[in-house]
């Protein structure tokens, strides 16, 4: 698996590619140069906006396309006011997919990729001070405040629906008799009310 494979096309299809030291290399296997000389060439492939490399304790290098056609890169690592930074590391185990999950999070707040790259290594930073993989992400309410966003409104998860569309009540209650089982069902079931005769029964 290299740059060289010509069955390596898919680099165009990519917006964000993250990477972590090893991948890296990997892709890259029969080049030369440092992790930037790296990112630059994958984006010459065709990666659209950026390359990511995490790099563990010394953060992640973001490697940026802006708009103008210019090269922008940085180091991004975990805000010096994180109260755990000092903390021993105990599993890196998640570490690279609670970068990504978190990187996603504040990039769906509109915040710049550094910025978020930024936050996403203290995130990530927290996760390596527990052992487990998914026992280790903090959920939001565990974020401490340096991670948090001021003013930036939090959905309330709810369960996708399933709407039905019948001119028959009972028909619907028969449904959710079918489908149910308690609380732990995945969705919420629905009715959509019609008044026309051809659709009834």
């Amino acid at each position: 698996w290299s740059l060289e494979d010509p069955g390596m096309d898919f680099y165009p299809n990519i917006d964000l590619l993250i990477l972590n030291e090893s991948e890296l290399k990997k892709v890259c296997e029969g080049l030369e140069g440092d992790e930037e000389s790296l990112s630059r060439q994958l984006l010459d492939k065709g990666v659209g906006r950026a390359v990511i490399v995490t790099l563990g304790a010394r953060g992640a290098l973001v490697t940026e396309k802006l708009p103008s056609g210019e090269i922008k890169v940085s180091v991004a690592s975990a805000p010096d006011d994180l109260p755990c930074k000092d903390d021993p590391v105990v599993n890196t185990v998640g570490a690279g997919d609670s970068f990504c999950g978190a990187l996603s999070s504040y990039l769906s707040t509109g915040m710049d990729l550094a910025d978020a790259a930024k936050y996403a290594c203290g995130v990530a930073s927290m996760t390596v001070r527990k052992d487990g993989a998914q026992e280790s992400y903090p959920t939001y309410d565990e974020l401490p405040h340096c991670l948090k966003l001021e003013n930036v409104k939090r959905q309330e998860s709810k369960k996708p629906s399933i709407t039905f569309v019948t001119g028959n009540k009972k028909k619907l209650e028969e449904v959710k008799q079918i489908l149910a089982t308690g609380d732990n069902f995945p969705f919420e079931v629905t009715n959509h009310k019609i008044d026309l005769p051809e659709l009834q029964g």
